[in-house]
C-alpha cells in the first residue's frame, strides 16, 4: 500500500499504522457500516485495527455501557494505575 495522497480514502493514517505494524484495518465513518466492520475484524487471520471516526460535538451513549457494567460487577478503580 502506498500512501501518496493524503485525501484519499483508500490510504487512511489507521490503516498505513495498522499496515506498518503487519496487521490489516478498516476505517468506519458511518455507525451503519460499524457492525460490518467489527465482523471484519473478528474473523481477520491478523491483528486488525477499527478505525472509528466520530463527531467530537455529540455526546457519547455511555449510559448503558455503564449500567452493563456496573451488572457485570465492575467497581471504581482507586489509587495508582501503573
Amino acid at each position: 500500500m502506498h500512501c501518496r495522497d493524503a485525501d484519499s480514502n483508500s490510504c487512511t493514517f489507521g490503516k498505513a499504522i495498522a499496515r506498518g505494524m503487519g496487521a490489516d484495518g478498516i476505517r468506519v465513518e458511518k455507525e451503519t457500516d460499524l457492525q460490518s466492520a467489527l465482523e471484519k475484524a473478528l474473523t481477520a487471520s491478523v491483528p486488525f485495527v477499527v478505525d472509528v471516526i466520530i463527531d467530537s460535538n455529540q455526546t457519547a451513549p455511555f449510559g448503558n455501557r455503564i449500567q452493563s457494567l456496573i451488572a457485570q460487577g465492575a467497581t471504581e478503580s482507586k489509587g495508582d494505575l501503573s
